[in-house]
């Protein structure tokens, strides 16, 4: 899946995942697999986790990293596969 910065965050509704939370791995695959957008704070791991950027490739979906806060990901599903109450604009 390519990667891009980003000035501001994208607009739109996203729902919240952190690192932080113990269960944060369930709670993005939930989301992935209702195609919604999601915002993605990874801090306090090292590196972004690979099979997650795996997981929303295979679902179509769009990365973007904050340009002035790399913890902060934003994944945007593509428009040809969200459901109607999930659609962000890129």
């Amino acid at each position: 899946m390519l990667s891009a910065l980003v000035k501001l965050p994208p607009p739109g509704e996203f729902a919240y995942v952190s690192a932080l939370n113990t269960s944060w791995h369930e709670q993005l695959q939930t989301f992935i697999g209702q195609k919604r957008p999601v915002t993605y704070d990874h801090y306090p791991l090292r590196q972004f986790p690979e099979h997650v950027l795996e997981q929303a490739r295979q679902q179509g979906y769009e990365h973007l990293i904050l340009e002035h806060d790399r913890w902060q990901h934003f994944f945007i599903p593509s428009t040809a596969t969200a459901c109607p109450k999930a659609t962000a604009t890129t």
